[in-house]
């Protein structure tokens, strides 16, 4: 079992997110064409229009009114992955305190390879939870989606507040005791007292974490993630969202829907 794993679980443990064992995706359709950065006329009222619950979005529109869309600033990722750009987005840590503390948001996109038939971006989320969006579209974008997808679409990958790249809810004071505590971990627990062990080794690691980053992981939500999710929307141009989520992925998929 990963580290990364590992620290999900405890994560989980702590009440910072909630998962959905599923493998399906909230696919994009293809529509027609328009420029980068464009956003699409609106539609007049009773035309096609998708429902919108009244209450939620609302409440959420107020919210993410007081923050400023990131400035998302695009460049390469490094000699041996030329065929991606990165970037960080700053976000506020807590959406209700949209002047408070901020953390960053770091993603990838993999540029769709027909410019002039660009539709917009896809956004996915490989599950986990604390699965790094990041590494998902570097390493199996060119594979998981179809050339028709990759021409009209731009990948993006980011990895959630808290994991990976972005600013880290860290369960260690350094590296090296993160190393120890975790290298002798159980890959999988095959009988009762290998269950028991794990139980007491996840609820060790969970109060680690609150030791060392007990006011990251109370802002850990899916929620937050979903927001987060809306303002990297709105910092692209898209004018609504194209994703593909798997395993936990959907989970955050139907959150976003929900709120937005």
């Amino acid at each position: 079992m990963s580290q990364l794993t590992r620290l999900a679980r405890a994560f989980a443990a702590v009440g910072a997110t909630a998962t959905v064992l599923a493998v399906t995706a909230v696919s994009p359709t293809l529509a027609a064409p328009r420029p980068e950065g464009q956003n699409a006329a609106p539609r007049p009222e009773g035309q096609n229009a998708a429902p919108r619950p009244a209450a939620t979005p609302l409440v959420e529109e107020r919210k993410l009114a007081a923050v400023a869309v990131p400035r998302l600033r695009w460049s390469g990722c490094g000699a041996e992955l030329k065929a991606f750009q990165c970037a960080t987005a700053t976000v506020p840590l807590d959406y209700d305190e949209p002047n408070g503390r901020t953390i960053t948001v770091a993603l990838t996109r993999l540029p769709a390879t027909d410019r002039s038939h660009r539709i917009g971006s896809l956004f996915t989320n490989p599950g986990g939870p604390g699965g790094s969006g990041v590494d998902f579209v570097q390493q199996g974008a060119s594979v998981l989606y179809s050339g028709q997808v990759r021409a009209r679409f731009d990948i993006i990958g980011f990895d959630p507040r808290g994991v990976s790249r972005s600013t880290p809810a860290t369960c260690f004071p350094t590296p090296e005791k993160e190393q120890a505590a975790l290298s002798g971990d159980l890959p999988f627990p095959l009988v009762r007292r290998q269950l028991s062990r794990m139980n007491r080794e996840t609820a060790a690691l969970a109060r680690a974490c609150v030791q060392t980053s007990a006011e990251r992981l109370r802002h850990l939500s899916t929620a937050n993630v979903a927001r987060d999710l809306e303002l990297l929307r709105r910092a692209v141009g898209d004018a609504r969202l194209s994703y593909a989520g798997y395993s936990y992925g959907t989970y955050l998929g139907a959150t976003y829907a929900k709120l937005f």
